[in-house]
């Protein structure tokens, strides 16, 4: 019986490796395919990685500027409770989740 076995098992492998070869070169690429030259579906249309680095500087500030005036607008029960999700969360992360 093992004969009969590794007969069918080389005669398999030799198969494979002969279907591999006969394949050839693999076709090319769709056009468009490449680092940086496909559309990029998920991401906004103005993206700041593309924006020059003075406009970058500038979307930042604005956002700071956005996230100053929400602190202001808060309450100091609303900081508070802003303080401890974002401490409980550093500490789930660091520690893993603990019931």
């Amino acid at each position: 019986m093992k004969k009969p076995v590794r007969f069918l098992v080389l005669l398999c492998l030799a198969a494979t490796a002969y279907a591999a070869a006969a394949q050839g070169e693999p076709p090319p690429p769709p056009a468009g395919y490449g680092y940086g030259q496909m559309e990029r579906p998920f991401r906004p249309q103005h993206d700041w990685r593309d924006a020059p680095p003075e406009q970058r500087e500038q979307w930042r500030e604005e956002r700071r500027q956005q996230r100053r005036e929400q602190w202001r607008d808060m309450s100091p029960e609303e900081r508070h409770q802003l303080r401890r999700d974002i401490r409980d969360a550093g500490r789930m992360y660091r520690r893993g989740q603990r019931d």
